[in-house]
C-alpha cells in the first residue's frame, strides 16, 4: 500500500476544509456585521436623546 491518500480522498478532504472555513468566516462576518449594526443604532439613540 502507498504511503500517498488516494486523489479521492484528498479531494474530499479538502472540499471539505473549504466549506467549514467557509461556514466559519460566514458565521463571523454575520456575527461582526450584527455587532456593528447593533453599535451604529445605540449610537444614533444615544445622539437622538442627547440633542
Amino acid at each position: 500500500m502507498p504511503h500517498t491518500m488516494p486523489l479521492k480522498w484528498t479531494n474530499l478532504m479538502i472540499m471539505m476544509l473549504t466549506i467549514t472555513i467557509l461556514i466559519m468566516s460566514n458565521t463571523f462576518f454575520n456575527n461582526n456585521i450584527k455587532f456593528y449594526n447593533n453599535k451604529y443604532q445605540f449610537n444614533t439613540k444615544n445622539n437622538s436623546w442627547k440633542w
